[in-house]
């Protein structure tokens, strides 16, 4: 069973939400997507609803997407956040890195580099199920650590314990 993935994209043009929407629709069933068109809708939604990744503007009337950007991480530090901005340089984007964005895209978008940044962010590698990859950034590092410990034997030693198992010792 595939679980959906919530994503609430933030852009004050209407064009742009109905594109982005139906782009990451066509990916498949499981990506639930619901859209804002200014960062106070976007923080009611958050409030309300359990969303896996958010995708927001930067230039938008009210609130710009840096500060929602603030704003989400006070009350869900672990959530993934993609600015996007047509009107982006240096300093928006060392802005956006400070406020720990997960990634920072250029307008005009490439449809298919959309999708793929979106994958990538919510862990969805062919499906994924909560394996530890997609895990929050702060979990991930400790569970690869343990996982490592209890890595998979190789064949070698597949076939070195097998020829034991056959041995009888009197």
């Amino acid at each position: 069973m595939i679980t959906d993935k919530w994503i609430l994209i933030v852009d004050d043009e209407d064009g742009i939400l109905s594109i982005l929407k139906n782009s990451l629709v066509k990916l498949g069933r499981e990506y639930r997507v619901v859209t804002a068109s200014d960062g106070y809708t976007a923080l009611n939604h958050l409030k309300r609803f359990r969303f896996d990744l958010v995708v927001t503007d930067y230039k938008m009337a009210g609130m710009s997407g840096l500060e929602l950007l603030e704003r989400i991480h006070h009350v869900q530090p672990d959530m993934r956040v993609i600015l996007m901005t047509g009107y982006g340089n240096n300093s928006v984007q060392a802005e956006a890195t400070r406020l720990k964005a997960y990634q920072y895209l250029a307008k005009p978008l490439e449809i298919e580099t959309f999708r793929q940044v979106i994958q990538e962010a919510i862990g969805n590698s062919a499906g994924c199920r909560g394996c530890a990859l997609c895990l929050p950034d702060r979990l991930r590092r400790p569970v690869h650590r343990q996982i490592g410990k209890f890595r998979q034997p190789s064949a070698d030693q597949h076939r070195r314990a097998a020829r034991w198992k056959h041995c009888h010792v009197d």
